[in-house]
């Protein structure tokens, strides 16, 4: 009975587990140019945490929404600095 009983709380425990963790990028690049976001939307394709399609430069404003259990966002700005270079 206590197999059954633990191999119940590892299947709920697993059930809890989050697969996944969407959250929103939003930061200023006024030098950010179409030119230089070609090539930054080009590095940012290698990364599985970003969700492509919502990568958008406004008026100088950087947005993306990133899986953070597979990405941090440390990791977008380093992109970011290296395509401004």
């Amino acid at each position: 009975m206590r197999k059954w009983a633990a191999i119940g709380l590892a299947m709920m425990a697993l059930a809890g587990c989050r697969r996944e963790d969407v959250r929103s990028f939003e930061e200023f690049y006024p030098q950010l140019t179409d030119v230089k976001m070609k090539a930054l939307t080009k590095k940012l394709a290698r990364y599985e945490g970003i969700k492509k399609d919502t990568v958008k430069l406004e008026r100088g404003m950087l947005k993306m929404e990133y899986d953070s259990l597979q990405l941090a966002k440390e990791n977008i700005r380093r992109e970011v600095e290296e395509c401004l270079k």
